[in-house]
């Protein structure tokens, strides 16, 4: 695993933004070592069954969109993805997100270092593993409600009259220790806090987000193409009205109620 972490040459993180000998062109992510995925691989191993089964979680988890996106670097895709969560933000949590603008607290600050890690660098072991489960269930869309829902537990805190601007940079950036009843407590907030949008809109605007910033995701995981238009039906084709002239209405079997 520490072989495979090395990826080609161990790089660093300026390495992979593109003056590291790896070829990244338009893919996601450089193909070397980034700085966070340390974390991601030892919780894994904490937990597999063996080196090889630790090898297969991590390079599946390798293969995440979101965070394939977020391992490449690229200004470009950093910056759409920020705006994407704080828009998120703005719409889940209005009063927090105001605070932060007027203390000058963005995304770069906070988001890059919990994705990167998924969360292992910020929060308690317990608590970590504990969102990990949603994160895998849920996917990407996971990944940005469990960010959404860490910032609502700690909301009191950060909107404190007692905090300035600095101090509330710094503790965003550094989060408080949490005993055992607060780490029950922020998941329960995590699963207490739902996205502002439709999962399926966020996961569509995604892969659009992909398709505009020209990526390439892995085998497997590219968005489906859109759907040929369906043939006509000629069973469904206008036809002469029924005698009356009224087309017949509900009730049949095949007729549906809308909600």
């Amino acid at each position: 695993l520490s072989e495979a972490l090395a990826g080609s040459g161990g790089q660093s993180a300026a390495d992979s933004q593109g003056g590291g000998g790896c070829e990244q062109g338009n893919t996601l992510g450089g193909g070397g070592y980034v700085q966070g995925m340390t974390f991601v691989a030892a919780l894994v191993l904490l937990y597999a069954e063996s080196e090889l089964a630790a090898l297969t979680v991590f390079a599946n988890l390798m293969q995440r969109p979101l965070l394939r996106a977020l391992y490449s670097l690229r200004e470009d895709v950093l910056s759409a993805l920020f705006a994407l969560h704080d828009e998120l933000f703005r719409l889940a949590l209005p009063r927090l997100h105001a605070r932060f603008e007027r203390a000058g607290v963005c995304a770069e600050q906070f988001l890059l270092d919990w994705c990167l890690t998924l969360f292992a660098r910020a929060l308690p072991l317990e608590v970590t593993v504990r969102l990990w489960d949603m994160v895998l269930l849920e996917g990407d869309a996971g990944l940005l409600r469990a960010s959404l829902g860490v910032l609502r537990f700690h909301s009191r805190l950060f909107l404190s009259n007692a905090l300035d601007d600095d101090d509330l940079g710094a503790l965003v950036s550094r989060l408080p220790v949490l005993s055992y009843a607060e780490g029950d407590a922020l998941v329960a907030a995590v699963h207490a806090t739902a996205l502002p949008i439709p999962v399926q809109v966020l996961e569509e605007r995604l892969s659009l987000l992909w398709r505009q910033l020209g990526l390439v995701l892995p085998l497997g995981l590219e968005p489906p193409p859109a759907p040929p238009p369906p043939a006509p039906d000629t069973e469904t084709q206008a036809g002469p009205l029924p005698a009356g002239g009224q087309l017949p209405t509900g009730g049949g079997q095949g007729s549906y109620r809308q909600e």
